[in-house]
């Protein structure tokens, strides 16, 4: 996915108006998101072992950081997007590292960690699946207070 992106610096530098770059931006990422479907789609007697599984996850986290820095480019946060294709580029590196060494014998467990370990980078609500009573005191529980300390505000 890294590459789309070189692409399209290199077409901007080339003097391709942007728009036309970002529509051709836009439908090389659309053709990454089907193909990925199509490969993720469920077979009869077809297992995914963990380095299958997690690259169909780091295929499909790069379709939607690259439709993150589409969004950017086309609103006109070169920055933003700038950042997000750095995230882009560590996805491609990660991809690249269990693609090439996660069924080595020294290795085997690297997909299995980078499975159990996805859980950490996928952002959550402290608070989702809570009823309101428990949301209330977890916010009265931010503010340490004791009888030596003050109450604090940490913003």
């Amino acid at each position: 996915m890294s590459e789309i992106v070189d692409a399209f610096i290199v077409a901007l530098r080339a003097g391709v108006p942007q728009e036309q770059a970002l529509d051709a931006y836009y439908m090389v990422t659309r053709g990454a998101v089907d193909l990925g479907a199509l490969v993720a789609q469920p077979r009869p007697r077809a297992t995914f072992d963990s380095v299958s599984k997690a690259l169909i996850l780091l295929q499909a986290r790069a379709c939607q950081t690259s439709f993150e820095v589409h969004a950017l480019l086309t609103a006109g946060f070169r920055g933003g997007a700038y950042g997000r294709y750095r995230t882009l580029h560590e996805l491609a590196v990660i991809a690249a590292l269990i693609s090439q060494c996660g069924r080595q014998p020294g290795h085997a467990d690297l997909a299995d960690r980078y499975l159990d370990h996805s859980h950490i980078d996928q952002p959550r609500s402290p608070t989702a699946g809570r009823s309101a009573p428990v949301r209330r005191a977890a916010r009265l529980r931010r503010y340490p207070s004791s009888p030596g300390c003050a109450r604090q505000s940490w913003w």
